[in-house]
């Protein structure tokens, strides 16, 4: 009963089926009773994404009673249906919630049925209704009985599996098994990595053989800050004396019917290690753990012996091939993989290699190029009195949907100097390196006011932001939203003020700007720029205050979000939903920030009381841009 669910992890750019590989090896499957999904902001299976997935359900659609049945497809983004092997519904491309229906002439009996299915951004809704003789002439969800699925539970689409269970893995197929993982920054060796976590995605490798890449292990995966875990078995036809050479950069490991043989731990360029192994005839088990933080990656995996000829080379056909995977753990200790530490065969003890071959200058954090944009002072490359914003860079797991889940301490992916925050819909990285999706930044330092007056401040971002002055939280814009401005009013005294930006993009395009109008713009509004920024000495991404290094970001909060931001939206007086209205009466709207200890109270108190004006939530209708 039911049919069969294969998952997929898309990249951030599809727009249609067409682009999708469903014949690929999934990243997960399962078995759907009924397909009725509406509006949901989670994933279609298990510790999957919430976002950039794609689904195929196949299987057979049983009719007790033949006659006219029409069947309705909504969907949110792209679909597709097929009875017996016949299109019937195009619901493709990127659409808010859209039903297609079509009438057909069912004979009783089997009929073979898929539904293609992918979602972009923002809610997924996936529901396949009908409505004629076995529905008693009312429209409903198929389910129960009606759906079914053989063995496979998808035909001629398993043209990869050479037999096996259902998962396609069956005993004997070519080529080691690999798990896929997205990682947080900072990881430094495999040992903070758990290999037994569900993978981000999965497939078979014929071979180790990448060498300085800059691409990914695996469809729709990232080219940094990930990791794989191959498994299977090392066959070899003649017994003998055999070396193998571990080249990889970063860190990898090698293991031997569950021994650690080789230890290329550790953050480094492309190192090789090697190991000699009397290896007896016949299927050993292999496996190697690999991860890759930044810069271009490398994971090749030779050897030199009886089965090679004597010559040194690349294993790869039938010498690997893998059994059944009912799941990734292959057992052992609860990590299942050794020590990590008992064949080292030495390596300095930062082990970076390459990674700071771009670097013109010697600061001990190792960031290489991440301080290019640095124009001088010290040795972090953070001068006093430079112009400009500094920024610290962070690449998130899937799934964040508010500032609050963000760790703004942890150390940085990467850093460098903002002249101003001005970008808009764009489809690149904030950073060198970076990603194009799930990534954040925390920009802080000084707003230098010329003139004091009285300033407005529009925050626009896609997805969520906040805006924080002189240790106050004067902007909050945060959530999973299409680009969304919001606006304050403040009484600015002549001098620096302190400024913080904190701001998240999850998936499509990413916007992220900050203007002003008043008395230093000569009354236009337009993006805050040149001398208006400065920062100073960073030799850590704190600011001072409290441990967090983000001041009382928490002090003001009178419940709601962990976040502590509020409502910092009270100075609109109405107008369009792009908050632009016309930004004149503002009278009662601003609060002058407190010009000494004794005012602190009645501010926070004041600052607590202002009504939200413009927060909304998620709203469907914006999702065309993804």
């Amino acid at each position: 009963m039911g049919l069969f669910a294969q998952y997929f992890v898309v990249d951030s750019g599809v727009s249609n089926l067409s682009q999708i590989d469903f014949e690929a090896i999934p990243s997960d499957t399962g078995m759907v009773s009924e397909l009725d999904t509406e509006l949901s902001l989670g994933s279609l299976w298990a510790d999957g994404p919430s976002d950039y997935f794609a689904a195929r359900y196949t299987g057979q659609l049983n009719v007790e009673a033949g006659g006219t049945y029409t069947l309705y497809l909504t969907s949110d983004d792209g679909s597709a249906l097929y009875i017996d092997g016949q299109r019937v519904i195009n619901n493709d491309g990127l659409h808010s919630t859209r039903e297609l229906a079509v009438t057909l002439n069912l004979a009783a009996g089997v009929h073979d049925i898929e539904v293609q299915y992918f979602d972009a951004a923002v809610h997924a809704t996936l529901q396949l209704e009908w409505e004629g003789p076995d529905s008693n002439g009312i429209r409903e969800v198929i389910g129960g009985d009606t759906f079914s699925h053989d063995n496979t539970g998808h035909g001629d689409h398993t043209d990869d599996s050479t037999g096996g269970d259902e998962s396609g893995h069956g005993a004997g197929m070519q080529g080691l098994y690999g798990s896929y993982f997205v990682l947080g920054a900072g990881v430094s060796s495999l040992s903070e990595i758990d290999f037994d976590a569900t993978p981000y995605g999965t497939g078979t490798a014929s071979e180790l053989n990448t060498y300085r890449s800059n691409g990914s292990l695996w469809d729709g995966g990232p080219s940094d800050n990930f990791a794989a875990r191959y498994a299977g078995n090392l066959n070899v036809a003649q017994g003998g004396v055999y070396t193998l050479y571990l080249t990889s950069d970063d860190g990898s490991a090698l293991y031997i019917d569950g021994q650690p043989v080789i230890d290329n731990d550790g953050l480094h360029g492309a190192r090789e290690l090697a190991v000699t192994l009397d290896l007896s005839e016949g299927a050993h088990a292999i496996e190697i753990l690999y991860f890759e933080a930044q810069g271009r990656s490398t994971l090749q995996l030779e050897w030199e012996g009886p089965d090679s000829n004597g010559a040194r080379e690349v294993i790869s056909g039938d010498a690997f091939s893998h059994g059944e995977h009912t799941d990734d753990s292959t057992g052992g200790d609860d990590t299942g993989h050794g020590d990590h530490t008992d064949d080292s065969t030495g390596g300095d003890d930062t082990g970076q290699g390459d990674h700071t071959d771009d670097s013109t200058g010697g600061d001990d954090t190792g960031h290489g190029d991440h301080t290019d944009d640095s124009t001088g002072g010290d040795d972090s490359g953070h001068g006093a009195g430079m112009q400009g914003l500094y920024g610290s860079y962070f690449v998130l797991g899937a799934g964040v949907s508010s500032l609050s889940e963000i760790d703004f301490d942890a150390t940085p992916y990467g850093t460098g100097t903002a002249s101003q925050l001005n970008t808009f819909r764009s489809n690149s990285s904030l950073w060198d390196g970076g990603p194009s999706d799930n990534f954040a930044a925390r920009y802080t330092g000084n707003l230098n006011v010329a003139q004091g007056g009285v300033y407005t401040f529009y925050l626009t971002s896609d997805d969520g932001s906040a805006l924080y002055i002189d240790g106050q939280p004067v902007i909050d814009n945060d959530g999973l939203h299409w680009f969304e401005e919001q606006s304050v009013t403040l009484d600015l005294s002549e001098g620096a003020h302190e400024i913080e930006v904190l701001y998240f993009e999850q998936g499509g395009e990413a916007t992220l700007q900050l203007e002003w109008e008043g008395p230093d713009s000569n009354g236009a509004r337009e993006v805050i720029s040149g001398d208006a920024f400065s920062h100073g000495e960073h030799t850590d991404d704190s600011t001072g205050g409290d441990d967090t290094g983000h001041g009382d970001h928490t002090d003001d909060s009178t419940g709601g979000d962990d976040t502590g931001q509020g409502d910092h939206t009270d100075d609109s007086t109405g107008g369009d939903d792009t908050g632009h209205g016309d930004h004149t009466d503002h009278s009662a709207g601003y609060i002058p920030p407190p010009t000494d200890a004794s005012e602190v109270e009645a501010y926070v108190a004041a600052v607590k009381a202002l009504p939200d004006a413009h927060a909304h939530g998620d709203d469907p209708s914006k999702a065309g841009e993804h």
